[in-house]
């Protein structure tokens, strides 16, 4: 689960159709399908009213998985989805798996223990994502909506998403922070000036709305890119990447939109390692 091919995952709800074998009385009764009928999740459509509201039941516990169980599989969805998949702590956590063979869920368990102990970005977005399951789990819908993101709804990965990438600093900030409590939890002793040149990187890869330049170029002070590549050993040397921005939109809302709604199949969110190029110009650091 760590290191995947796969450029993006999209996790729905499981809906009981009205003539789907699921909403069989017996079979209903037998695997004990509870449902909740909410209005009909739809992503990225206007938020204005329209003139019939659809709904949809969607299963909240059976005989194998409880309500908060169910509560429990939203939180590690939007774990996977908005910090993996979407790459805020991908290499990060690809870097703990080679060094340390510390696991997915290892490393998201920690995530989550930081997220309910420390004050952080993630720790209000984390809040924000509770009460939208806590309110989806009462009938009240699965749409994100936030005006400052244009007048659609969202999915709610995608509006953390655009929320953690305003600022790089603000991430690089709070993402030392959570690898400061990684490390005590997991009584780790990583050099911190390498922490920080792995946070940069980290940072690099991401499309965020405080770089709009036409190139990314970065110097870092360990070989990045041949580590997680490949089987290298991660060497300390001046190593300087580029690569062209996938988005350099200037438009707050559409910016949003071509990152994270039309560009999330391209995965125009974050650049893979694998393609950045090396330069021969002179350190940079930004």
């Amino acid at each position: 689960m760590s290191k995947t091919q796969i450029s993006t995952t999209y996790i729905y709800n499981c809906v009981v159709m009205p003539n789907a074998p699921m909403n069989n009385p017996e079979y209903r009764k037998f695997y004990q399908i509870e449902t909740v009928r909410s209005p009909i999740y739809l992503s990225h459509s206007s938020i204005h009213s329209r003139e019939m509201q659809e709904y949809e039941d969607f299963i909240v516990s059976t005989s194998s998985f409880s309500v908060n169980d169910f509560k429990e599989m939203h939180i590690w969805s939007w774990f996977m989805q908005t910090f993996h998949t979407f790459g805020i702590l991908d290499m990060i956590l690809e870097f703990y798996s080679k060094l340390y063979g510390l696991s997915f869920i290892q490393f998201y368990e920690s995530f989550y223990n930081f997220c309910k102990q420390h004050n952080s970005i993630f720790a209000r977005e984390f809040d924000v994502m509770l009460q939208h399951t806590k309110n989806g789990c009462k009938g009240g819908g699965w749409s994100y909506f936030d005006s400052d993101l244009g007048e659609l709804f969202w999915a709610i990965e995608e509006g953390t998403w655009l929320h953690l990438v305003e600022n790089g600093n603000d991430l690089k900030r709070d993402i030392l922070l959570f690898l400061n409590h990684l490390e005590n939890e997991h009584s780790l002793h990583t050099d911190p000036v390498l922490l920080e040149d792995l946070i940069a990187f980290q940072i690099f890869l991401l499309t965020t709305r405080d770089d709009k330049r036409e190139i990314k170029i970065m110097t870092f002070n360990n070989s990045w890119k041949e580590f997680f590549i490949s089987e290298t050993p991660l060497k300390k040397e001046k190593m300087t990447y580029f690569f062209k921005n996938p988005v350099q939109e200037s438009d707050y809302v559409k910016w949003g939109f071509e990152t994270i709604w039309w560009g999330r199949p391209q995965k125009k969110f974050k650049f893979g390692p694998e393609n950045l190029e090396l330069s021969q110009n002179t350190e940079i650091r930004i």
